[in-house]
């Protein structure tokens, strides 16, 4: 498996600006811990739009994060927000998928240019 990259958009419901920014911080808090993130970035644009960068080094990190402390918050952050869409860059293998299985999500598993060849 490779080094796996999500671009995810969000959009928070109205009125919970500040409920999501909470469990947000928890979220922070507890990916700061975890090994295998490379990157894990959240910015707040406009109106309540969030895009999510992050980057982990395996599918296997992202299972660790998915199963571990900031995944078990991720339920509680989405009663305050909806997923828009998910892109994912990298290939996360099929534990991965089938975990995200419910998601609005568009699977790009390798390049189709890259300078590397």
């Amino acid at each position: 498996m490779s080094e796996c990259l999500f671009i995810g958009r969000f959009q928070i419901k109205d009125g919970k600006q500040e409920d999501f920014g909470q469990v947000a911080k928890r979220i922070m808090a507890a990916v700061a811990k975890e090994p295998g993130v490379k990157r894990y970035d959240w910015y707040e644009g406009k109106d309540g739009a969030v895009m999510a960068v992050e980057i982990y080094v395996s599918g296997e990190a992202v299972m660790e994060h998915m199963t571990g402390e900031a995944g078990a918050l991720l339920p509680e952050i989405f009663e305050f927000a909806d997923v828009v869409g998910i892109d994912l860059y990298g290939e996360p293998g099929a534990t991965v998928r089938e975990a995200m299985a419910a998601f609005p999500i568009t699977y790009y598993p390798e390049p189709t240019f890259s300078p590397g060849g």
